[in-house]
């Protein structure tokens, strides 16, 4: 879990050492600090996709030329300039040379709460990797850690209320462990008598075939995207299923999720 100093370094670098179009933090543009604290370049593209699909196809390689571009003119740069203001978080000492994993997850993971807490609905209290027991009891994960931790938890009256797995890519092997979170988090609700418990999950995945396979959970509220735009623009349109969860309200962009913490 990461410490109160780590928390610090990265929320203080989020709002003051990253570009803010508008001169000062505003909500529509937090997709954009986001990318500028953990976006990173591997091999001369920016990292939308794993390295190997970078390295290869063509494809992916365009669409991370046309990543570039976009994410560069909403900062108001040159393409060129990308490279140098991305990665902020681990470019940070105390991150600096580490292997990114860990601390990415961490990342998002306290991003995503510090934007819940800034912009979201105030009448909830907004906590990052929480223990699950604390409010299940003696749950448990099929093939995870005896003490699952819940990513980001929004709280009401003392109750959790929604749930949120922030995961950076949507790798199968991370996507079946949110489907199985899901199944036994509202069971567990449910025996508690909390029958109204939601579970979304927030990514950076800009592949249809994986977002597909988390729409299709019906136990998943939605699928909650960094930047729901720029993602539908990379992959000229979205899939069909991806379409009807646009419609249902299924499929959100970052922003909108924020926005209707304010109808929970």
């Amino acid at each position: 879990m990461p410490s109160l100093d780590d928390r610090r370094l990265i929320t203080d670098a989020f709002y003051n050492d990253c570009i803010w179009p508008a001169g000062e933090p505003r909500l529509e543009d937090a997709w954009l600090a986001i990318y500028q604290m953990l976006l990173w370049y591997e091999d001369g593209y920016i990292h939308i996709r794993e390295a190997n699909d970078l390295r290869r196809n063509r494809i992916w390689q365009q669409r991370a030329k046309l990543a570039e571009k976009e994410i560069a003119e909403a900062l108001g740069i040159q393409p060129e300039e990308l490279s140098s203001k991305v990665d902020v978080m681990m470019g940070l000492p105390r991150w600096n040379g580490m292997q990114r994993n860990n601390p990415l997850g961490n990342g998002l993971r306290i991003l995503m709460g510090e934007v819940l807490r800034t912009w979201g609905d105030p009448r909830f209290v907004y906590e990052e990797e929480v223990h699950a027991q604390n409010w299940f009891p003696g749950i448990q994960m099929p093939g995870r850690s005896e003490a699952p931790k819940i990513d980001v938890v929004a709280l009401k009256d003392e109750r959790p209320r929604t749930i949120m797995s922030c995961k950076w890519s949507g790798r199968h092997d991370r996507m079946s462990d949110i489907t199985n979170e899901c199944q036994e988090y509202k069971a567990a609700a449910v025996r508690r008598q909390n029958m109204t418990l939601q579970h979304f999950v927030i990514t950076n995945e800009m592949d249809g075939q994986r977002s597909d396979k988390v729409i299709n959970q019906p136990c998943i509220d939605g699928l909650v995207l960094v930047s729901l735009p720029l993602t539908e623009k990379l992959m000229d349109g979205f899939t069909p299923l991806m379409a009807g969860a646009r419609g249902a309200r299924r499929l959100l962009d970052l922003t909108e999720l924020v926005l209707a913490t304010f109808t929970w």
